[in-house]
């Protein structure tokens, strides 16, 4: 009923539960086997939508989803050492990469470079691209998904990650020897 979707998350929650196993040992934080049992959840909800059980996918989908978030919530004490390390390791004179945007140091320099607000707006912006992308494309082929409802989730999906960006970039003075807000 379901065609190959099901698989393809199956496969993707696989390979996160993997990363996050191996993430949580080589960096001895348990925080991060929290997000392997996410992904578990994620493997259960795919088996069950494969196997057209549509009640037990949804069980696990909404635990999921629950648990993602006290996982986000648990590990932003971990992600805020991370982020210090970066911000005191990231050199702002350096020209931006590609390879860049697919961590924080991008970010770092552009909140220095351009201040906190126009970096959100962008930041912002790039997640509704690569959010609204996808959706976008799984609306194709999910006839249940109406465009309505993937502007719908690409706006609110976008805001979370904006925020949260924002949060860190406020909170980091040592960025710049003024204040960030005022850029």
């Amino acid at each position: 009923m379901y065609g190959f979707w099901p698989l393809l998350a199956l496969a993707f929650f696989l390979i996160i539960m993997v990363i996050g196993i191996r993430r949580a040992r080589l960096e001895k934080e348990r925080v991060w086997y929290l997000g392997s049992v996410v992904s578990l959840l994620g493997v259960l909800c795919s088996i069950f939508l494969f196997l057209d059980q549509l009640m037990l996918a949804l069980l696990f989908g909404v635990l999921a989803d629950l648990s993602g978030v006290l996982v986000w919530y648990k590990s932003s004490r971990v992600r805020k050492r991370e982020y210090a390390k970066m911000v005191e390791e990231v050199n702002v004179s350096t020209p931006l990469r590609v390879g860049d945007f697919l961590s924080w140091r991008a970010w770092l320099i552009m909140a220095t470079r351009w201040g906190v607000r126009k970096t959100i707006l962008l930041y912002y912006l790039f997640n509704g691209l690569l959010i609204g992308g996808v959706l976008s494309i799984a609306s194709l082929f999910l006839r249940s998904l109406s465009m309505t409802e993937v502007v719908i989730y690409t706006i609110i999906a976008s805001m979370l990650p904006a925020a949260d960006l924002y949060r860190r970039l406020s909170k980091s003075p040592s960025l710049l020897k003024g204040d960030l807000n005022e850029k």
